[in-house]
């Protein structure tokens, strides 16, 4: 496949999905082959930036909402997936403070529902006393949230409020 054929297979891409600036790169690497050089390459994707099919701001904010809504992840594992994707961090950071609402409120169900579970789980453990049983259960609850990516700040406060 030439660089036209690639840039439209990409241009069709980006009009179903949102690519990062690397991703579409990638791909456009890809497809073009060994023909296309570096040079040509980064002219084409400066074409598609500037005819708004990648925009890294607006791949960030949906790749953000999407995260938080459909895999229930936190701020940390998103600004990391963002870097990897080759987005600039302070572009990641403000997608990630504009859904500040959405992470606090799917945190807060994601907490409400894990705490149900550990407290079912832990139902069964009569022989511990009392004080270290809350231990395990709150360590428990602050490991599960960690693990998909929310601070100990936010998961502290939305804990308390539980």
């Amino acid at each position: 496949m030439d660089l036209k054929q690639a840039k439209n297979r990409l241009m069709a891409e980006c009009s179903k999905k949102e690519l990062s600036e690397k991703q579409a790169f990638a791909k456009l690497q890809k497809w073009a082959g060994e023909e296309a050089s570096k040079k040509e390459l980064e002219k084409t994707i400066a074409e598609l930036k500037e005819d708004k099919y990648i925009d890294d701001a607006r791949f960030a904010e949906c790749y953000v909402r999407d995260k938080v809504r459909f895999s229930g992840w936190g701020p940390v594992k998103i600004m990391m997936k963002l870097n990897e994707a080759g987005v600039k961090r302070d572009v990641g950071q403000g997608a990630v403070e504009r859904e500040k609402e959405l992470i606090e409120n799917k945190l807060k169900s994601i907490l409400a529902a894990k705490k149900k579970e550990i407290e079912r789980k832990f139902a069964k453990k009569v022989d511990e006393d009392e004080r270290t049983l809350k231990l395990k259960k709150k360590a428990a609850l602050y490991s599960f949230a960690q693990q998909r990516g929310f601070t100990f700040d936010m998961i502290q406060k939305i804990e308390k409020e539980l």
